[in-house]
């Protein structure tokens, strides 16, 4: 008989750690299953942030989508501030 199973490592946590990944925890899901989902899924920029925030609130806009596009098309442009003093 042979009985499939993964490799595992046994990690200390502090009680807060714990309290955390069990909240983000859902039903089915292991611990494993909770790390891994949210190390992968960190947005690397500010966009990627807002496109999962939206997707998270089930595309709900947080922002005025033509301030998003005031932004967007000011990208790459010298600012008209003064230079500040150092």
């Amino acid at each position: 008989m042979h009985v499939p199973c993964m490799a595992t490592t046994t990690i200390s946590l502090t009680t807060e750690a714990y309290r955390v990944l069990a909240n983000l925890k859902r039903q089915g899901q292991s611990f494993s299953d909770v790390i891994l989902e949210n190390l992968r899924s960190k947005p690397r920029t500010c966009g990627e942030l807002l496109a999962e925030l939206e997707q998270d609130f089930e595309g709900a806009k947080l922002f005025n989508p033509e301030r998003i596009e005031q932004v967007r098309s000011g990208r790459g442009h010298r600012s008209n501030r003064p230079p500040t003093a150092r």
